[in-house]
């Protein structure tokens, strides 16, 4: 217990948690137990043209080109193509295997920071990997850009609690960063501008202390970040695209109840405010 607890190092006031090297290994093996099965699976349904209209560019089962504007996760996959139809597969399933872990691993420290909890935290990481909601994301290349961009929306909301509790600069340039890089991975990211809203409501119904300054000039990048995703969608074609209706509604609900459950499921489990929070 002594040596977990030396090995995680957390400072929750600011945000900064380091996981064990035995906690990263859980997560890890969890995640090849659940993804390791699939990796003969290569491509499955349409997949393959789903990577293959968004590396080209053009469009993919009748939706529009926004469908496919995931340009940090287009990378990954391009970089990929080398290998082949069947090593693009094989070294894609690793990549998302691994990004469950990472993601594992920030769910970890995001609920260590909030709650000051890290047993439940770690209880967190090993529910949000056989979690059902997990089920597309694992079975289906073509839906990694979810994964990379809650990752990297997890990273950007850490940086934002460690910013709003401690008023340091760094975590505010890590949120700025990895926002924008959650909506380049996935354009369903844009949910992180109503989520830092979530946390600061969070922070109030947990009566966790924090900083006003913060919290001003978060909402300022919010605002700035949201008209540059405002006018992304506009450019897209994505306001006046009647078809894109539906996938709209997905962008809005799929993405953001994943998040939204780990508000209001995991991090007040681990608080001694959960009980207070549900007698109404």
């Amino acid at each position: 217990m002594n040596t977990e607890i030396e090995n995680c190092s957390e400072s929750q006031g600011s945000g900064e948690i380091r996981l064990s090297a035995r906690t990263r290994l859980l997560y890890l093996a969890v995640a090849l137990a659940i993804a390791g099965p699939l990796l003969s699976a290569f491509y499955t349904e349409d997949d393959f043209d789903h990577l293959v209209a968004t590396i080209n560019g053009t469009e993919f089962s009748g939706r529009s080109n926004w469908y496919n504007y995931i340009p940090l996760t287009g990378l990954i996959w391009r970089g990929t193509w080398s290998f082949g139809y069947h090593g693009s597969a094989l070294v894609l399933r690793i990549i998302v295997a691994l990004l469950l872990a990472i993601c594992a691993g920030e769910v970890h420290a995001f609920v260590s920071a909030v709650s000051r909890n890290t047993k439940w935290a770690k209880v967190s990481g090993v529910l949000f990997l056989t979690h059902p909601a997990m089920f597309e994301p694992v079975i289906r290349l073509s839906c990694m850009h979810y994964l990379l961009a809650l990752t990297l929306q997890l990273v950007s909301l850490r940086a934002a609690f460690g910013y709003l509790t401690s008023g340091k600069w760094r975590k505010c340039a890590a949120f700025m960063i990895f926002a924008p890089l959650s909506v380049l991975a996935s354009l369903h990211a844009v949910s992180v501008i109503p989520l830092v809203g979530t946390l600061g409501l969070l922070l109030i119904c947990l009566r966790i202390p924090f900083k006003m300054r913060p919290m001003f000039v978060l909402s300022g990048f919010l605002a700035l970040l949201g008209i540059s995703v405002l006018l992304l969608m506009l450019h897209l074609g994505i306001i006046h695209n009647a078809p894109g209706a539906a996938s709209r509604g997905q962008l809005i609900v799929e993405h953001t109840w994943l998040i939204f459950y780990l508000f209001a499921w995991y991090v007040p489990l681990g608080t001694s405010c959960y009980i207070d929070l549900c007698q109404f």
